[in-house]
C-alpha cells in the first residue's frame, strides 16, 4: 500500500457496489450450511469449507461497520448526525422483515402442531422466548438457546450495535488522525473477547448466537469502522488491487478447506472487504464483475434470503416429504436441494419488494424524527445483519 496525504485522502465511491454483491455470497454461504444435511453430497458439502458457514456472520459484522462509517461518519464530524433518526433509519431496515420472518414461523408451527406433524426441535418455539425475540434483544444476554427463526440472532446482535453506533463513532472520531490505533484496539478487543468467551459463555467467541452474540458484533463492527477509516489513509497500489481481490478471497477458501482455527478469518474477511471496495474506488477489473447488476441486486436481497431461507427450509423439505414420499425424496435428494436453494432466491426476492422495502417506508413515515434524507444516502450503505 502507498500511503496518501492525510488531509487530501482518497475518496471511495458513494455506492461501493462489490460489498453489495459480496453479501449475496455470505448469505449463500449461510443457506449452504443450513440446506448441506439435505444435499445428497455429504462428501463435498461436510467439507470443512461448507462446514464453516456460520462464518459468513462474521463477514457481515465487519461488513456493517465499514459501511456505517462510510455512510456516518462525515456527518459525526460535522456534528451533524443524528442519532435518534440514525437508529430510526435502522430499525426500518430490521424490524419489518424480522417481525413478518418471526410471524411466518409461529404460524407454521402452529400449522404443524395442528396438523399432528412434529417441528424440528420444539422447545424452540416456547412462548417465554418469545418476547425478547420480538424486541430483537434475544442476543443481548435474555435467551440463551436457538428459537423462533434461528437465523435472526445476528439481527439482535446488529441491534445492539446500532444502538452503540454513536460511542463507537466519537471514539473514532477522537481518533481521527490514528486510524491504526483505532484498529489495534478494535484488533486488541477482538482477542480479549476471543479468550475470555469460553469461560464466561461457555462456547467460543466465533459460535455464539442467541444469548450472548453480541460479544461477537462488537469488536468485529469495530474493526470494520476502523478499515473504513484506514483507506482514508493508504490506499493499494491499483495494479495490485485486482490481485489482492482474488487472493484475499483464495485465502477464505483455503483457511476453510483447511479447517482453520475461526479467528483467521477476520483478517481475511477484512482484507476481503477492503479489496473489494478498494477495486470499486480504482475502478479496477474486479470491480466490473462485483458490481453488475445481477449481483448488486442479490446482494440487496440478501437481507430477506438470510431471513426467509430458515421458513423455506421448513415447508420445503418436509413439503416434498409429505406430498412425494420418502422414496421419491431420497431418489431425487440433490435435485429437490438444488431446487430448495432456488425457491429460497425467490422468496427473498418476493419478501424484498413486498415486506422489506415497504415496511421500511411505512416505518420512516410514521417515525417522529422524519427526514428528506431518510431514504437516502443507503445505496453505498446497503447492508445485511
Amino acid at each position: 500500500m502507498s500511503k496518501q496525504d492525510i488531509s487530501r485522502p482518497p475518496a471511495w465511491p458513494a455506492d461501493i457496489r462489490p460489498l453489495t454483491s459480496l453479501r449475496f455470497f455470505a448469505a449463500l454461504f449461510v443457506v449452504l450450511l443450513h440446506f448441506r444435511e439435505r444435499s445428497g453430497l455429504d462428501g463435498l458439502m461436510d467439507s470443512a469449507l461448507f462446514t464453516r458457514g456460520y462464518l459468513a456472520v462474521d463477514f457481515f459484522f465487519i461488513l456493517s461497520g465499514f459501511v456505517l462509517a462510510h455512510v456516518y461518519m462525515r456527518s459525526v464530524r460535522a456534528g451533524t448526525f443524528s442519532h435518534i433518526a440514525f437508529v430510526e433509519k435502522r430499525l426500518a431496515r430490521l424490524w419489518p422483515m424480522h417481525l413478518a420472518s418471526l410471524a411466518a414461523v409461529i404460524v407454521l408451527y402452529l400449522v404443524m402442531t395442528l396438523a399432528g406433524l412434529t417441528p424440528d426441535n420444539p422447545d424452540r418455539y416456547r412462548l417465554d422466548l418469545l418476547p425478547a425475540n420480538l424486541f430483537m434483544l434475544h442476543a443481548w444476554g435474555f435467551n440463551y438457546e436457538q428459537s423462533f427463526n434461528y437465523p435472526s440472532w445476528s439481527v439482535s446482535a446488529e441491534w445492539f450495535a446500532y444502538i452503540l453506533f454513536l460511542p463507537f463513532a466519537a471514539l473514532l472520531a477522537r481518533l481521527w488522525r490514528r486510524p491504526v490505533l483505532f484498529l489495534d484496539l478494535a484488533a486488541a478487543l477482538f482477542v480479549v473477547f476471543y479468550l475470555l468467551a469460553p469461560a464466561f459463555t461457555g462456547a467460543p467467541l466465533m459460535r455464539l448466537t442467541d444469548g450472548y452474540g453480541v460479544w461477537r458484533i462488537v469488536p468485529e463492527f469495530l474493526i470494520g469502522m476502523g478499515l473504513w477509516r484506514l483507506g482514508l489513509s493508504v490506499q493499494m497500489d491499483r495494479s495490485l488491487t485486482a490481485l489482492h481481490l482474488l487472493m484475499a478471497a483464495l485465502t477464505i477458501a483455503a483457511l476453510g478447506a483447511m479447517g482453520a482455527a475461526d479467528f483467521l478469518f477476520v483478517p481475511a474477511f477484512a482484507w476481503l472487504i477492503f479489496a473489494a471496495a478498494e477495486s470499486a474506488r480504482q475502478r479496477t477489473p474486479g470491480a466490473g464483475w462485483l458490481g453488475a447488476g445481477p449481483l448488486v441486486y442479490l446482494g440487496d436481497v440478501s437481507f430477506a434470503l438470510y431471513m426467509v431461507h430458515a421458513i423455506v427450509y421448513t415447508v420445503w423439505f418436509h413439503g416434498v416429504d409429505l406430498a412425494a414420499g420418502a422414496d421419491f425424496a431420497a431418489r431425487w435428494r440433490t435435485e429437490i436441494w438444488a431446487a430448495g436453494i432456488g425457491v429460497s432466491v425467490l422468496a427473498a426476492i418476493l419478501a424484498h419488494h413486498l415486506i422489506e422495502l415497504p415496511g421500511k417506508r411505512l416505518i420512516l413515515r410514521l417515525a417522529p424524527l422524519r427526514r428528506l434524507d431518510a431514504l437516502k444516502g443507503e445505496s453505498g450503505g446497503r447492508q445485511h445483519p
